[in-house]
């Protein structure tokens, strides 16, 4: 609902003359006094949308178990993964070529029930340039770049979750600039760097971080071609390569002696590929981790991932990926292989999906993640299997 509706709607409760009509004259004069209150009269043709978000889950896990019985080896449920409310829009100032966009958007924890700030963000776009700031998904991995509506499997890869941002919802805060034009697109980012998401600037261990992604893309369609994995029948061939980059520095207490904070910096660094084809698609990425800080040893992680999937009829889509990366010894590695199906019931509107998970080796505490209903393992078991289906609906 643009800004002169909302005026309109309320001067209706003010415009009414005598014995209860409404005065044309006098809700046209009060819609006018409140749009320009709004600051309507400095923006030309504002738009206002609507919307949100709800993923219903249902997860199986099965466990080996050991001798000392120290897991559940069957955990099954319902979860509201996601449910989530978002508000965006733009204006254009007037004499501007340019508009101001701008997003809000909350989710709901899906454990305690508490709301919490998701993306808050605005800017400016010109030409091939736009500028914003605020609190969003940073320049970083390509898989978190695409919205959670949109991805192949029920959930983000395990590879992509350990190297993406860890803020809240994968975001963070700060500014950023990105140029893109037919073919090119690159961004850069200041920002609290990894953990950032809904902190006090004293709060994130992270001092300052900064982003650059830089990709490039192949073939005709535009670049909202690429605002999804999947490639349905008919689509023709498109490819889109991408590099990035994080740097973050800052103090944190990497000792765990809660008495010193210890200076520490951390490089993330990950590449891409991603292939569309006609009703097909392919998609591959690598990625490494090194964190250093005063007191402790170093920290590295190294993981790639990727996907492949096709059609077998106009609105079925099946799918497999795969996740492999090792950490530090304790941490162990993790190799897990999924399989799914996507009906695409009404585009990404209304869809259907399930997967299967393997993993090949033993979930340990690094890896466990309920977001991926991926739990810890038994000491010394592995093989855990894990069923998921969800159902989603944005409107």
């Amino acid at each position: 609902m643009g800004v002169w509706a909302m005026a309109v709607l309320c001067g209706a409760a003010l415009g009414q003359g005598e014995g209860g009509d409404l005065d044309e004259a006098a809700l046209l004069a009060d819609a006018q006094a409140r749009a320009s209150v709004l600051g309507a009269d400095l923006y030309d043709d504002p738009r206002f949308n609507i919307g949100g978000l709800i993923q219903l889950r249902y997860n199986a896990n099965f466990r080996q178990q050991d001798a000392a019985q120290s897991v559940d080896d069957f955990e099954s449920g319902f979860l509201m993964r996601r449910v989530r409310v978002k508000m965006d829009g733009e204006f254009a100032l007037d004499d501007s070529e340019g508009v101001v966009p701008w997003e809000l958007e909350t989710e709901t924890s899906r454990s305690s029930g508490n709301k919490f700030i998701l993306d808050a963000w605005f800017g400016y776009e010109t030409g091939n340039w736009r500028f914003r700031g605020g609190q969003f998904v940073p320049p970083l991995t390509r898989e978190q770049l695409v919205s959670n509506t949109r991805r192949m499997a029920v959930e983000v890869s395990p590879v992509t979750g350990a190297f993406s941002t860890s803020g809240a919802g994968g975001r963070t805060q700060g500014v950023e600039a990105r140029f893109r034009d037919d073919a090119w697109s690159f961004t850069v980012m200041v920002g609290d760097g990894d953990r950032g998401g809904n902190a006090d600037f004293q709060n994130d261990e992270g001092d300052i971080g900064v982003y650059a992604r830089l990709e490039r893309k192949f073939g005709d369609d535009g670049w909202r071609r690429f605002r999804d994995f999947t490639s349905k029948r008919g689509s023709g061939d498109a490819l889109l390569v991408g590099a990035a980059g994080l740097v973050t520095v800052g103090e944190t207490d990497a000792d765990g002696d809660g008495n010193q904070r210890e200076a520490f910096y951390e490089l993330i660094g990950t590449a891409d590929v991603s292939y569309e084809g006609d009703g097909w698609n392919a998609f591959v990425a690598s990625n490494i981790l090194h964190r250093s800080a005063q007191a402790v040893d170093d920290m590295n992680m190294f993981g790639v991932s990727g996907h492949v999937g096709a059609y077998v009829s106009e609105d079925v889509e099946l799918f497999t990926q795969y996740s492999w990366m090792t950490g530090e010894d304790s941490a162990g590695e993790l190799s897990t292989l999924v399989a799914g199906v996507n009906n695409y019931i009404v585009g990404h509107t209304v869809k259907v999906q399930a997967d299967v998970v393997y993993s090949f080796n033993e979930i340990t505490a690094a890896y466990a993640s309920g977001s991926r209903a991926l739990l810890q393992d038994a000491p010394g078991e592995d093989g855990q299997v894990v069923l998921r289906a969800q159902f989603q609906l944005v409107f």
